[in-house]
């Protein structure tokens, strides 16, 4: 064997080596100093249009989560036999319910303390409602359904809507999402900030905006036969001349879903 040709065979490969190490670090260097330049851009240009979000914390949410399938429940009128107080019918094949409240019920903003109550001691499974919004051209206050205490976002599913009156309850309806399960395995969520950053790249962001919540929700991804597929998204409650609109991104692939889900909604907090 020819130990000085063998000897020379290793110090080729071990330099080739060290050359390779290094350009993947130079690499990763370059990298992180755009990632860093990019991220300086956007915090200026946000600065240059007068958006803020400060109001917000980016990092306090998940980084993970699953798709979901369910499917819309079918109420029966023994479902609220439990229920005092109330008128039930249903409607729409018993997707829908429909009820007339015999005691009014006091719906005082900003808080809703005593509809909250109500929510959760008078509503069939009301506990797995959260409130959403009001809108005082509709007089209109409305819950929506959570899974691990994330909203079902858009659409009249997984729903109550409450109907005022001279600033009390009168009626409301209701329909549900039931056999909520989770779809095999968990998916990396982009960031919130990467997120709203999509947002703002396809002029979804107006200028003058300010930023005041940030939710992990869930959106119809599509339908199954017996079943729909809800995907993660994040959801952005953004507010310009005192006026809120939300907007969605999904939380996986980071596509801009956006839609007006109230043009004024004056209550964001998950409840």
């Amino acid at each position: 064997m020819d130990w000085r040709k063998t000897l020379v065979i290793f110090a080729v490969v071990f330099l080739l080596l060290d050359i390779y190490l290094a350009f993947l670090w130079y690499t990763k260097q370059q990298e992180n100093e755009l990632d860093a330049l990019s991220q300086t851009s956007f915090e200026e240009t946000l600065k240059e249009q007068q958006v803020i979000i400060d109001k917000v914390n980016f990092k306090t949410h998940p980084t993970t989560a699953p798709y979901l399938s369910a499917r819309y429940n079918k109420f029966k009128l023994k479902d609220f036999e439990k229920l005092t107080k109330q008128k039930f019918k249903l409607e729409n094949n018993g997707f829908l319910m429909v009820s007339e409240l015999k005691d009014d019920i006091v719906a005082e903003s900003p808080d809703f303390t005593a509809l909250k109550n109500y929510v959760a001691n008078n509503i069939y499974r009301g506990s797995s409602y959260s409130m959403v919004n009001y809108n005082d051209d509709t007089t209109e206050i409305v819950f929506k359904q959570k899974y691990d205490n994330k909203r079902f976002v858009e659409g009249d599913d997984a729903k109550l809507v409450f109907y005022c009156e001279d600033g009390y309850v009168k009626s409301y309806t209701q329909t549900m999402l039931t056999d909520i399960t989770k779809l095999s395995g968990t998916n990396d969520l982009i960031s919130p900030s990467q997120g709203f950053e999509s947002l703002f790249q396809n002029n979804k962001i107006p200028s003058k905006a300010d930023l005041v919540d940030i939710q992990l929700g869930y959106y119809i991804l599509g339908n199954l036969e017996s079943s729909n597929v809800y995907m993660p998204v994040w959801y952005y409650t953004i507010e310009v001349d005192d006026q809120r609109m939300q907007l969605m991104v999904d939380a996986i692939e980071g596509q801009v879903l956006t839609t007006e889900m109230s043009q004024k909604v004056e209550y964001t907090a998950q409840s």
